[in-house]
């Protein structure tokens, strides 16, 4: 056609057909303006293609509908498919007879801790962003959670056979290690408030217990808020002979742990232990804290008393002494400052513990000064603690055991932080027992993609998504461009990588 004297050409895609006698046309698409060959060459392809019963689509017409959530919901699902634990963990739910897939709801639960956690609502609202082939309801978050709690020691048991079989983990060396976590508000019978390790003094809390081997959690234990760690000892060693049938172990777990009962408790059951002592407490640990100990290590270590079949190991760490003495000097300013300032006796003892906390042990309430005897110990322990063991293994091998003590704090950072066990909103036990199953589970599934693939793989597979793309009437489904690290992961997975079309 022409307008104001130029000339333009665009071009149609037409259909011939009969009314009667008559030939009709009807526009089967509107190419555009053809000002190139190359418009030229287009337009005769698309031609081509509907006459072959193809659909091609122009761009104008391609909308994005939505992205959703895709490379680590797969991948998990395939990995733990691949190396067979999916079939042990089915297998039990298969018991509970539901009209729905457990097993799938409790997968899906545990990874979206590594992606959104948040409540039980959160996680079915985050399922909607997720591409995924299942419906899943709150109603069915509910009754998965009824039924992890009600096979929770048999579902840990099969992983715990099923990762000693596949040579995940040894089971010579166990650590042990507590922490705690807080509520909102809640009426559970496990809610109560003691000693916090979140600093969440005034609120509730559950104490979480927790068993790993080679950085692996092997079992778990929900304790009421107020439960003293010593306390828990004897459960968890009768667990461990009775469910794992483990019998020759070493047991690694912190000082809140040790106590006289518990020690012939871990020896009646021919466990051997690493065990970090109170540094304050038992007349004997006060004597040998202040042994004589030098070398040109940063960490000297050496085997100061043997009491029968315990040895006790002392350690001093000298740039953690010269840094404790630093903090020591500036503590006494500040004590000797509040005293001077604080003659009146009167709530004086709460006036110093509000300030300073433990450190109230300095000061001698009857004279209102430095307690020196105190002090003094203080000064001569500073960067050092002891170890007790009835293991034969070389004084420095038992140091190092125990400071793999530190996955189990690393353990708990991941809970709390990576994802989120806290804050807890359920109100009846057993929910809130699943609930920390889950966040369990969640962190094994991360332990056991980046010990396959690196420890970068979560995050690189977060970032993997499929973007719903409408053309037309139709919904087609693309993936993103895998960039080489995530085509890597999937290579160390040793799983197929996804498609880049997917359908409904």
């Amino acid at each position: 056609y022409t307008y104001k004297g130029k000339k333009y050409r665009h071009a149609k895609i037409v259909e011939g057909y009969r009314v009667g006698k008559k030939v009709r046309h009807r526009v089967l698409m509107n190419v555009g303006r053809i000002e190139t060959e190359e418009d030229e060459k287009r337009a005769r392809e698309l031609l081509e293609a509907l006459k072959k019963g193809e659909k091609p689509f122009l761009l104008k017409e391609l909308k994005i509908e939505r992205v959703k959530e895709f490379g680590l919901i797969y991948a998990a699902r395939r990995y733990l498919e691949k190396i067979g634990m999916e079939a042990v963990i089915r297998k039990i739910f298969e018991k509970e007879r539901r009209h729905f897939d457990l097993y799938k709801v409790f997968l899906y639960a545990g990874i979206n801790r590594l992606y959104k956690p948040g409540s039980d609502n959160n996680f079915a609202e985050w399922l909607k962003e997720v591409w995924i082939d299942e419906k899943i309801e709150l109603h069915h978050v509910y009754r998965m959670l009824d039924a992890v709690e009600k096979r929770k020691e048999e579902i840990e048991r099969e992983i715990f056979r099923f990762l000693k079989k596949s040579k995940e983990i040894k089971t010579d060396l166990v650590f042990y290690d507590l922490t705690s976590t807080y509520f909102e508000s809640s009426s559970s019978a496990l809610a109560k408030y003691g000693y916090s390790r979140d600093e969440k003094q005034g609120k509730k809390q559950i104490v979480i217990g927790v068993i790993l081997c080679d950085g692996l959690p092997i079992a778990h234990y929900v304790f009421e808020g107020n439960t003293v760690d010593k306390r828990t000892l004897k459960q968890t060693v009768e667990d461990l002979k009775k469910r794992f049938n483990l019998r020759r172990i070493v047991f690694v777990a912190d000082r809140g742990i040790i106590t006289v009962e518990n020690l012939k408790e871990l020896e009646e059951n021919e466990y051997d232990y690493i065990l970090a002592t109170k540094r304050r407490n038992e007349r004997l640990v006060r004597k040998l804290m202040t042994k004589p100990i030098e070398g040109s290590e940063k960490v000297c270590v050496k085997e100061v008393y043997r009491e029968g079949n315990r040895r006790y190991i002392l350690c001093m760490n000298k740039e953690v002494r010269k840094e404790e003495l630093e903090n020591l000097k500036k503590l006494r300013k500040e004590l000797e400052r509040f005293l001077a300032e604080n003659k009146d006796k009167k709530d004086l003892k709460m006036k110093a513990y509000k300030k300073f906390g433990r450190a109230v042990r300095f000061i001698d309430f009857t004279s209102l000064k430095i307690d020196e005897r105190t002090w003094n110990y203080e000064r001569k322990i500073a960067g050092r603690y002891l170890l007790v063991t009835t293991t034969e293994m070389e004084a420095r091998k038992v140091l190092e055991r125990y400071k793999e003590l530190k996955e189990v704090e690393m353990f708990f950072r991941d809970l709390k932080h990576a994802v989120n066990v806290r804050p807890i909103y359920h109100r009846k036990d057993e929910r809130i027992r699943a609930h920390v199953f889950v966040c369990v589970l969640s962190l094994l599934i991360k332990k056991l993609i980046e010990r396959a693939a690196g420890s970068n793989a979560v995050k690189e597979l977060r970032r993997i998504r499929v973007s719903e793309i409408r053309a037309g009437e139709e919904d087609f489904y693309f993936v993103t461009k895998l960039t080489k690290e995530q085509k890597d992961i999937f290579d160390s997975l040793k799983i197929e990588l996804p498609l880049k079309v997917l359908k409904k």
